[in-house]
């Protein structure tokens, strides 16, 4: 039996062997071997947040620096060691990873929140003054301002 997939076609016999490894892991290697850390990153009126998923980390396993508008979030999660064992599979991601990614705001460094819970850490950056958002009012020329009576 045959099915085409990505314009190929594929033989369902050697489907096991082809297809039986996962695609995709959280940690996706580099040439060195450190893997990628996906994560979510949204900017505020006043702050920059940014979240992601370390299942199985604790704070301690994560080191988080910011410096000149880079945050870099980089730890290791360790393999599971069981003496004496034949894996059948070995699906859950290990070993070293690292993520650098600019910043889309200037950010107070001192003044960074990060809290761990189950699992999810939540980076909340506060964006310094200059870089917030500012409302600017508009003077409307064309409508003559009335000056309020003082009493």
């Amino acid at each position: 039996m045959y099915a085409f997939r990505r314009y190929k076609v594929v033989n369902y016999a050697r489907w096991p062997q082809m297809y039986d490894q996962p695609e995709s892991t959280a940690w996706r290697g580099d040439a060195a071997g450190v893997g990628t850390l996906p994560l979510d990153l949204y900017e505020t009126g006043d702050e920059v947040v940014v979240t992601a998923s370390l299942p199985g980390l604790t704070s301690e396993d994560v080191e988080l620096t910011v410096q000149g508008g880079i945050l870099r979030i980089q730890g290791e999660l360790k393999q599971q060691d069981v003496p004496d064992a034949q894996f059948h599979r070995l699906e859950r991601p290990f070993g070293c990873f690292a993520r650098e990614v600019a910043l889309p705001a200037n950010v107070q460094a001192d003044a960074v929140e990060a809290r761990f819970d189950n699992g999810i850490l939540t980076l909340r950056l506060p964006k310094t003054e200059a870089a917030k958002t500012r409302r600017i009012p508009i003077q409307d020329m064309a409508r003559p301002q009335i000056a309020e009576p003082v009493a």
